[in-house]
């Protein structure tokens, strides 16, 4: 599957979330009992994701809030969310 930039996402559901402080977040995969921690950058894309976005406004947004270049921002937003769509953690809206 190909995302671009364009894509929108929304979690799915049976996903449960923990907040650990400092944006890191433990996630529980319902369907397979799988855990996953989320450092701080995976946190607030967790975050951001909540609601139907566009994976260029979650780029714009992590640009305010990491300081990362734009290229590295969209590279590592385009790989870490196909990996949640993989694991169907994260649906294309």
């Amino acid at each position: 599957m190909s995302i671009s930039l364009a894509t929108e996402v929304q979690r799915t559901e049976n996903i449960f979330h923990t907040d650990l402080g400092d944006r890191h977040v433990i996630l529980l995969h319902a369907d397979n009992d799988s855990y996953y921690e989320l450092n701080e950058f995976g946190g607030r894309i967790w975050g951001l994701s909540s609601e139907r976005v566009a994976l260029g406004t979650m780029v714009d947004r992590l640009l305010e809030e990491f300081n990362v270049g734009r290229r590295e921002c969209e590279a590592e937003v385009l790989k870490f969310v196909e990996g949640l769509i993989a694991e169907g953690m994260l649906g294309i809206a």
